[in-house]
Order: C-alpha cells, then sequence, then structure tokens
C-alpha cells in the first residue's frame, strides 16, 4: 500500500532537478554575456594582464624575462659572428675566392638579422599585420624601408591593405548574430538542458 509522501517525491526531485538547470543556463548565459561584453570592449592583451593577480603577473615576468634574455644574447652572438666575418675578409686578399666568399656569408647574415627583425616587429598587435613573410617579401620588392633600414608599415599597409586587421573585434559565430545577442527563449533552453 502506497504511502502518502511517496507520491510527492519524484515531483519534488524533477522540480529540483529544473531549478538546477535553470540556474545552470542562467550562468552559462551571464558567461556567455561577460565574454561578449569582453571582446566588444576589444580586449588586448595588456588589458588582460592588467586584470591578472600579482602572482600571475610575475609568472609572466619571470617567462618572458628568459626568452628576452636568449634572444638578446643570440641577437649579440650574431653580431659578434657578422664583424667576425667582416673583420677576416678584409684580411684576405682583395680578389680571392674566400673574401668573396665571407663577403657574401655575411651579406646573407645581415639579411637574415634584419628579416628577423622586421617578422618581430610585424607580429606586434599594434601592427596588425596577418602575414609578416609575404609582408617582408613586399616590403623588399617595393623597397619600402625607413633612412634607417626599418619597415615604412603606412607604406607596406598603403600597398598590400590585405595584409593587415581590420580594425574591430571579432566574434565567435563567423558575424552569424551580427553583434546581436538573441532573446531569451525557453524551448532552446529547455532543448538545451535535456541534452540536445
Amino acid at each position: 500500500m502506497p504511502r502518502e509522501g511517496d507520491g510527492e517525491m519524484p515531483e519534488q526531485g524533477q522540480q529540483q532537478q529544473g531549478q538546477q538547470q535553470g540556474q545552470q543556463q542562467q550562468e552559462q548565459q551571464q558567461q556567455g554575456q561577460q565574454q561578449q561584453e569582453q571582446q566588444q570592449q576589444g580586449m588586448s592583451y595588456e588589458t588582460w594582464l592588467e586584470q591578472q593577480p600579482t602572482e600571475v603577473k610575475r609568472l609572466l615576468d619571470t617567462h618572458t624575462t628568459g626568452l628576452k634574455s636568449a634572444l638578446t644574447g643570440e641577437r649579440t652572438a650574431r653580431s659578434e659572428l657578422a664583424k667576425q666575418l667582416r673583420e677576416a675578409s678584409v684580411k684576405l686578399e682583395k680578389d680571392s675566392d674566400a673574401r668573396k666568399g665571407l663577403e657574401e656569408a655575411s651579406a646573407k647574415l645581415e639579411l637574415a638579422e634584419r628579416r628577423m627583425g622586421f617578422l618581430e616587429e610585424g607580429i606586434k598587435p599594434e601592427i596588425g599585420c596577418t602575414n609578416p613573410k609575404l609582408a617582408w617579401l613586399v616590403a623588399q620588392e617595393g623597397g619600402l624601408f625607413d633612412r634607417h633600414g626599418g619597415a615604412d608599415w603606412g607604406a607596406i599597409r598603403t600597398v598590400a591593405p590585405e595584409l593587415f586587421r581590420k580594425a574591430g573585434v571579432g566574434s565567435a559565430d563567423g558575424g552569424a548574430g551580427q553583434g546581436k545577442t538573441a532573446a531569451f527563449d525557453m524551448n532552446t533552453a529547455i532543448r538545451r538542458g535535456a541534452g540536445r
């Protein structure tokens, strides 16, 4: 014989489960709205870094300091090698094959160093270049360098605008929503809760 309380237990369990699903959906919507607001604000790395706790900032500084010192060491070594090559080529006879080979190697090394600097600058967010390798070819072909040998990014942008990001904020939906958020739909919420 069933007791009075037995019939109420499944209904209460369903109500609690429905409430939990509703809370989860609200939390997901809030997270989605927060992410969209961050995208609309155009969060940059610097903005994100400012929001991080001191411990995270310290870890990032430690990590990047090692990388920066390694890069500086590599540049110094290359500069020394180029200098040694130039000095060695001066000591050789003027028209000798060895001197010509050293001068060619020195020129290649200097070009590689210049290209590396160009590519490092091209990947910076403020430059906004989407393909630094192709931009290097454009700059070489057009002689788009300033008097100090640095890249003239304004001229490169004028000649090949397709190599640069357009200003604005992208979205994960591929533009399907056109920046609009869908109104809350109970049917969709129920389907999501059911796993469909």
